[in-house]
C-alpha cells in the first residue's frame, strides 16, 4: 500500500492511522529518514498504543549538518528504541518465519 502524506509521520496519512488501527495495531517499521519520517512515526504510534518493531539495518538517515550520516542513524536508532522495539532485518525474519531453525 501507498500512503500520501505532507509532514515526516506516516500518521499524517488518516488512511494509514486507519488502516494501523484496524489491522491489530502492530507493525514493522523501516525506511530513509530515520531521524525524521520512522522517528515521528515512530512516536506518534506510541501514543495511539500501536506497537512497532524498527528494522535499523534497513533504514537510513540523512547527514545533519557536521554529523556523518551513519552516525545521525546510530543515534537515532537509540531515540528510537524508546518507543519502539529496534532489532536488526535478520533478527526480526528468524523470530517471525514459520519454520524456525
Amino acid at each position: 500500500m501507498v500512503f500520501e502524506r505532507d509532514r515526516p509521520s506516516c500518521y499524517s496519512s488518516l488512511s494509514f492511522g486507519e488502516v494501523m488501527s484496524d489491522s491489530g495495531s502492530s507493525f514493522v517499521l523501516a525506511g530513509f529518514a530515520g531521524e525524521s519520517a520512522c522517528l515521528a512515526t515512530a512516536i506518534d504510534a506510541f501514543h495511539r498504543g500501536h506497537r512497532i518493531t524498527y528494522l535499523d539495518d534497513a533504514s537510513a538517515s540523512h547527514t545533519l549538518d557536521e554529523i556523518d550520516a551513519p552516525d545521525v542513524h546510530r543515534v537515532a536508532s537509540k531515540v528510537l528504541g524508546l518507543y519502539a522495539e529496534v532489532v536488526p532485518t535478520q533478527f526480526w525474519v528468524a523470530a517471525t518465519s514459520r519454520t524456525r531453525a
